[in-house]
């Protein structure tokens, strides 16, 4: 019986060992961003169903010290990375991932269009969204008195660009209210980011929630405060989404391009008003559909890391393979021109048809033109002699009838 050498036998075993390690499947690694001292009910409940769908989450906590080596190794294990917190300090660590080159749930783009509320206002003013009156204010007193007053939408509510679960958002009924919170803002935050001035209509807030822009879930947030966030929001039910806000969803989940996000609305006359978009939605308004709405976010990550990966694993064309189109693009220019000049020959010869056809006809009616002119001339010609003949016979009568005058004359004598 033939033996195996012992090397060949090592590399068949080493061949086997690496079949298998490509038969098992990896699992997704998911960088999990969150700001909180420890692990809550969500971060933990995401840890649950992750195991359970087969995804490994690294989590990356922004509310600890910062260490740059740290998070780019972390980063680096991770084949994407979900973002589950809305504070304006992730903007930085995200632009940061990007340039590391991971992919982002959602991306710092669309965080900072849908996250700061003037560019957002913006955003809807740009797409025909209707939303509430808002304006920039200035950091100078003076100037924001005189900006108030030529607004003139009383009561006002004053916000900072960023804030999450009601912070920096304020309601003034007059200029002295209004100057007074602004003030107070600035005390509280030491960047001093800018203001905006909103128009307050009373109404409950409404949200609704997608994820692959899809509706998931609905809730009206009641609260006997003029404040209805999830912070302030007492009862929290369910509610029916109509025709026209299914399409007023779709409007605003086209002109932000962002895949998971909650926005809120309010009722205006029986009509709907965008208030903001939440880029990091509240998924346990609803402890009832908490998980599931977990499970259908975890169920996006995976599917957006496929479809980036089939992105990305697009092979690549050999230099021969891009000269052979280069020179098969321009020989189909060449046709198409040749095409071209073969249909205008075609016409060329078409109208010069038409020219010869029209020549032949204008020889044809100058022969029967030059005709008649001969015909023309042989009757006057006729017409003429005639006129001779008649002008003879007229003198030979005008001498006869003096003939006969004279004959008359010499009878009458006699």
């Amino acid at each position: 019986m033939f033996k195996y050498p012992s090397a060949l036998k090592y590399n068949m075993n080493e061949m086997t060992t690496q079949k298998e390690l490509c038969a098992t499947k990896k699992n997704l690694v998911v960088g999990f961003i969150y700001t909180a001292r420890k692990l809550g009910k969500e971060e933990n409940l995401f840890l649950e169903l992750a195991k359970k769908k087969g995804i490994d989450l690294v989590m990356i906590n922004l509310y600890a010290r910062f260490d740059v080596n740290a998070f780019e190794s972390k980063i680096k294990q991770c084949d994407i990375i979900y973002n589950n917190s809305a504070e304006e300090c992730v903007i930085e660590p995200l632009k940061t991932i990007e340039e590391l080159g991971k992919k982002v749930i959602d991306s710092s783009k669309l965080y900072y269009y849908t996250e700061d509320k003037w560019m957002f206002y913006l955003k809807c003013k740009e797409n025909k969204i209707p939303t509430p009156e808002t304006i920039l204010m200035s950091n100078n007193l003076t100037l924001a008195r005189a900006e108030l007053r030529k607004f003139g939408k009383w009561p006002v509510v004053i916000k900072r660009i960023y804030g999450t679960n009601g912070l920096f958002v304020e309601k003034a009924n007059t200029m002295k209210e209004a100057l007074a919170i602004m003030k107070k803002f600035w005390r509280q935050d030491y960047n001093r980011l800018p203001l905006i001035a909103q128009e307050y209509i009373k109404s409950y807030s409404y949200r609704v929630t997608l994820i692959n822009q899809k509706i998931v879930q609905t809730a009206v947030k009641v609260s006997n405060s003029w404040k209805c966030t999830g912070v302030y929001g007492r009862k929290i039910e369910k509610f029916h989404v109509d025709k026209v806000l299914r399409k007023l969803v779709k409007r605003v989940s086209r002109a932000t391009k962002i895949n998971i996000c909650g926005i809120d609305l309010l009722k205006r006359d029986g009509q709907w008003v965008v208030l903001e978009v939440n880029s990091d939605p509240g998924l346990d308004f609803i402890d009832e559909e908490h998980e599931k709405l977990v499970g259908l976010v975890l169920d996006f990550v995976k599917h957006y890391s496929k479809k980036s990966k089939r992105k990305k694993t697009k092979r690549k064309k050999p230099l021969n393979y891009e000269l052979s189109k280069y020179f098969l693009h321009k020989k189909l220019l060449h046709d198409e021109l040749s095409r071209k000049i073969s249909s205008k020959r075609n016409l060329y010869r078409c109208l010069s048809r038409k020219l010869t056809h029209k020549k032949v006809l204008h020889k044809r009616l100058s022969k029967r033109i030059s005709h008649k002119k001969i015909v023309h001339r042989r009757l006057s010609r006729k017409i003429s002699s005639k006129r001779i003949v008649h002008k003879r016979l007229h003198s030979k009568i005008t001498n006869k009838r003096k003939l006969y005058k004279k004959l008359n004359k010499k009878v009458k004598k006699k």
